[in-house]
């Protein structure tokens, strides 16, 4: 059984990279808003706003939507196995899986262990995304317009099959160590007075485990295999980042900008097997800590 403390190897700080969450449709990459989408349904709870012209100019604009999608089926999805798992299932009998690897060398510089991409047999998900936004114009009286716009994506089920003898379909929905958490949001509120803006952004995961696989227990444990490992802990916690810009234009073709991105210099949280070599997980989490970024732009 892995414990906690073993779940974990003692590691440098690793070079973290920056990576930004992006809301998705009903799959786990975004989608553009104008595409076509076949039984997709568009809820407005709200009667249409009416044009700017017919809105006194200090009268909010806003309005929000729910997109829910059908099951979405994908086959032969090129993806691949852990190294643990490859060596359990060969240790398991599932021969076709002994090959793979070589552990036992006398020198030990030379055994491996082979993580190659395959095709799964599929992936199948379904959830829903929420959007809502809110734009107020002259607000208080001062020029320019103030806009708040939030995005959301709830994954409900994220099942991979793997289409290999012995090996169990799992749901991944709200494993953090991949890209499928069951919540991410996205929230967004902009001042324009025309010569100046001001932006601040938050960016959330809700929390997770590392695996929907695992077996959790602390004592009298069943046997632990390679479809359903035992594990004392199973929690991943979520993350919320905040970030902040501005901008100012000196005229129509210059402007100075500066932007802070994890304006509190959240650390990411440790993630074991995402087979980056790192043991957290940038396809969700902030890798780099606090940036900074300052420029001057020129339109011709």
């Amino acid at each position: 059984m892995l414990n906690r403390d073993a779940f974990f190897k003692k590691r440098e700080e690793p070079p973290r990279r920056n990576v930004n969450v992006t809301p998705a449709l009903t799959t786990t990459e975004p989608l553009p808003e104008a595409a076509p989408r076949d039984n997709i349904t568009t809820v407005s709870p709200r009667s249409p706003a009416p044009a700017a012209s017919e809105r006194s100019r200090s009268e909010p604009a806003q309005g929000s939507k729910l997109i829910v999608g059908p099951d979405i089926k994908l086959k032969g999805v090129v993806s691949s196995l852990s190294a643990q798992q490859i060596v359990q299932f060969c240790y398991d009998g599932n021969q076709a899986f002994c090959g793979g690897f070589s552990l036992d060398n006398a020198n030990p510089s030379l055994n491996y262990i082979n993580v190659q991409p395959f095709n799964l047999a599929s992936w199948r998900t379904s959830g829903f995304d929420i959007e809502a936004s809110y734009q107020w114009q002259q607000p208080l009286g001062l020029p320019g317009n103030f806009t708040v716009r939030a995005l959301g994506t709830h994954i409900r089920k994220f099942i991979v099959e793997a289409g290999i003898a012995g090996v169990d379909p799992v749901d991944q929905a709200g494993a953090n160590n991949g890209n499928t958490p069951d919540w991410k949001w996205l929230a967004v509120q902009t001042y324009d007075s025309g010569k100046f803006s001001l932006t601040v952004q938050e960016r959330w995961i809700s929390d997770g485990t590392f695996g929907n696989q695992y077996v959790v227990c602390q004592s009298s444990c069943p046997a632990s295999t390679a479809n359903h490992p035992t594990i004392d802990y199973n929690k991943m916690k979520g993350a919320f980042y905040v970030d902040i810009g501005a901008t100012f234009k000196f005229s129509d073709r210059v402007s100075l900008y500066g932007k802070v991105d994890n304006l509190f210099d959240k650390d990411p949280v440790a993630s074991p097997q995402t087979n980056t070599g790192l043991d957290i997980n940038p396809a969700l989490y902030d890798t780099l800590g606090r940036i900074y970024r300052a420029g001057v732009r020129f339109n011709f």
